[in-house]
């Protein structure tokens, strides 16, 4: 398939440069999500297109990428591809169970928070409820 091993160098480079652009277009797709106006899905796309042909062209010339050769462009879509069906799905579970870690710990600070004033209250004898209408506990 490949004729030297700089071939496949320059083919692995661009699959990785690949799967780092992925990003670039999951962050299209959390736009497309957020706003439904048509308008601004295309223009989200057109966007994050263009800003991957720059970076892939700054990449090529930063590696210093002998002519352009359509496999570069295949190792490219090959690697963003490959990051938008394996990486960007672990990395979206693993940020949901972060979130969720963090939230669950912050909810149950600021209840024992309220749960120490609340405390504090019926020690010194005051009612966070005063004036309302008290709910029965069972």
């Amino acid at each position: 398939m490949f004729v030297t091993k700089n071939q496949a160098f320059v083919f692995f480079a661009c699959v990785a440069f690949g799967g780092v652009a992925g990003v670039l277009f999951g962050v299209s797709d959390t736009v497309k999500k957020a706003i439904k106006n048509r308008a601004v899905r295309i223009i989200s796309d057109i966007l994050a297109f263009a800003l991957f042909s720059a970076f892939f062209s700054a990449f090529g010339f930063i590696m210093r990428f002998p002519s352009f050769r359509p496999y570069m462009a295949a190792g490219s879509i090959a690697g963003a591809i490959l990051y938008m069906k394996s990486f960007h799905l672990t990395l979206a579970k693993i940020t949901k169970k972060l979130y969720n870690i963090t939230v669950s710990k912050v909810r149950d600070r600021i209840l024992k928070r309220r749960d120490k004033k609340d405390d504090e209250r019926r020690i010194c004898g005051k009612s966070r409820n005063r004036g309302k209408r008290r709910r029965i506990e069972e």
